[in-house]
Parts: structure tokens; sequence; C-alpha cells
């Protein structure tokens, strides 16, 4: 089971976006799958359930973070990475042959595989 397994999850976060998730939490059976829901969410609201998880909220793309949020990788490498400073996560990619530019968000997207 995913971060998303609980039937509460969807319940507001704080009050900015209570007003917008009770309304889509409303609508969540209009769609067939909750991926389907999460792509109706902003990259705050989904970073903001990634962060709610112990998950990283770095990514390229909005897609990146709903796989993430959905548990489609593997989060225990994700959490381990992101708690390693940059110097680390660079030797790591020298180690693996990887280009070491880049913020620390790309830096761990990189040693995780993710193309975007």
């Amino acid at each position: 089971d995913g971060p998303l397994s609980s039937p509460d999850y969807f319940e507001p976060l704080n009050d900015r976006d209570s007003v917008t998730t009770t309304a889509s939490t409303a609508a969540t059976d209009n769609y067939t799958t909750t991926e389907d829901f999460l792509h109706t969410l902003s990259i705050e609201q989904i970073k903001e359930r990634l962060r709610e998880a112990g998950l990283h909220v770095g990514g390229k793309s909005k897609n990146v973070l709903i796989q993430r949020l959905l548990g489609k990788e593997s989060t225990e490498t994700e959490r381990f990475l992101a708690k390693l400073t940059v110097p680390q996560l660079k030797e790591r990619l020298r180690e693996a042959g990887l280009p070491v530019a880049g913020r620390k968000a790309e830096l761990i997207d990189r040693l995780l595989g993710n193309k975007e």
C-alpha cells in the first residue's frame, strides 16, 4: 500500500486548499483512478501531500510527483537519498558515472534514474 491508502487522505491540509480539496474530495467518485484525481491538483498540493507522506518533493514534472505519491518508486531509497548532503549525492553520482551538476532534487532524481 502506498501513502494514498488512507480513506481520509484527501482531507484538506490547511485552510488555503480546504475549499478546493473539499470540492475535489466530493468529486473523487467521478474519476476512474486516484491518479486521475491527482492530476486535477496543483503541483503545490501534490508536494504538500508528498511532504505529509515523508517523501521527496523535488522533480521536474507533475507526473514524476504523482508517480512518487502513488508509491510507484522505491520510497525507502528515496528517503535515504533525501537525507544525504549535496556533496554526498555528488559523490554517488561520480561513482555511477553520472553528471553532478544541478540542485539537490535533480541529483536525487538522477540517482533514482528519473529521465524527466
